[in-house]
């Protein structure tokens, strides 16, 4: 028997079967893993990846690989953190100011813990902002607010299931775009489209299209990125970049985890690419 069969699984781990995301996700490491001799197992209902070769053992937790420090992949998951951070840097940011729930009487919390505080911040950004949980992907419980009354149905629904949320002026978007780096290189980049022209969530879940970056700003969208990046001292992550009605270039947010499930589905032609991404992190994080 080779090494190469001895240390890797004859069959395939259990793999959850009612996502399909997930599905295409854990295969196609699991597939990664047989060509590199690496053991891939599935833990904790399938969330966690450990991965062992040769005596070193790694692990994803869902889409977070172990390339990205600890306080660095913090800061990324909270918007408000990441805007902090950034906006020290003078890198051009989209704002994001946090509010902690109303019955929260901890002294961080004192003074950013009250309806009062969040009406002040509609008033003082022309009665339009957005509302948002301070961690979160995918455009979930975002909502525009405009008036005070729909400022208390978002806060009570994102509070319902989350401590704090954030305060973001409303922009004008002409168009988002996502950029992957790698070790600071660029992988993987587009621009994200909204067919409809009433919607406002520029996420692929929600029916966003995935096209070309147009020539004349890919040089500044991805720069823009890496400087985020250089900053926030991440090896592997997302940058999503907005360009407002101004043409102005703002980093939206950093995402630690690198999810690629519904770009892949409007490109299927990309798999290959978007696999040796994949594989590439996973060969970093063995040295």
């Amino acid at each position: 028997m080779t090494e190469q069969n001895s240390s890797i699984p004859h069959k395939k781990p259990s793999l959850p079967s009612k996502n399909e995301g997930l599905l295409s996700y854990f295969s196609t490491l699991y597939d990664i893993c047989q060509e590199e001799n690496i053991t891939l197992e599935l833990l904790s209902n399938n969330w966690v990846v450990r991965l062992e070769k040769n005596g070193q053992v790694h692990y994803i937790v869902g889409y977070k690989f172990d390339l990205n420090p600890y306080a660095a992949g913090k800061i990324a998951d909270d918007k408000v953190a990441t805007y902090a951070v950034l906006s020290q840097a003078n890198i051009p940011v989209v704002e994001h100011t946090i509010i902690y729930e109303f019955h929260n009487q901890e002294a961080y919390a004192i003074g950013h813990n009250s309806l009062g505080y969040a009406k002040h911040y509609l008033d003082s950004h022309n009665s339009h902002i957005v509302v948002k949980p301070t961690y979160g992907t995918g455009g979930a419980k975002n909502y525009q607010v405009k008036n005070p009354r729909q400022l208390v149905t978002a806060l009570s629904e994102i509070f319902y299931s989350h401590p704090t949320a954030c305060l973001s002026p409303f922009y004008k978007i002409l168009h988002e775009y996502r950029v992957i780096l790698l070790d600071g290189a660029e992988r993987l980049s587009y621009m994200k489209t909204l067919p409809d022209q009433l919607a406002w969530k520029f996420n692929l879940q929600q029916g966003a299209i995935a096209e070309p970056i147009p020539a004349h700003l890919r040089k500044s969208i991805i720069e823009l990125a890496k400087r985020a990046v250089r900053e926030m001292r991440l090896r592997f992550c997302s940058i999503d970049v907005i360009e407002t009605t101004d043409h102005e270039l703002l980093v939206l947010e950093i995402n630690s985890g690198v999810m690629t499930n519904t770009y892949i589905q409007q490109h299927p032609e990309e798999y290959d690419k978007v696999k040796n991404i994949y594989r590439d992190a996973v060969k970093l994080m063995f040295g």
